[in-house]
């Protein structure tokens, strides 16, 4: 019954384009991710400032950590968050055309 079945096998520039396509997609939405955690760890530090957790000593300390933090959810490509921000609404662009 299967062998009965044709299989449909697009042209190479077709599947390419898919691929094309599919990276993109996957490039936005560790973009979004990255800029989630971002604004995650804004809001915890700020959070935190305002609870007044910090002392004189802990501002220092917790400036170089948090830059560490902030410098690995950078985009690979050095983006801004606007950047970003605007990759995220291309990726919502993009999930309704695949829809």
């Amino acid at each position: 019954m299967l062998k009965e079945c044709p299989i449909v096998i697009p042209d190479f520039s077709v599947q390419q384009h898919y691929a094309q396509i599919v990276r993109r997609y996957e490039r936005l939405r560790a973009q979004r991710e990255a800029l989630r955690q971002a604004e995650h760890l804004f809001d915890t530090l700020l959070h935190r400032a305002f609870r007044g957790e910090f002392g004189a000593g802990d501002a220092d300390r917790s400036d170089e950590s948090s830059a560490g933090r902030i410098a690995t959810t950078d985009s690979p490509s050095g983006r801004s968050a606007a950047t970003i921000d605007e990759a995220g609404s291309e990726l919502v662009q993009l999930e309704m055309k695949l829809s």
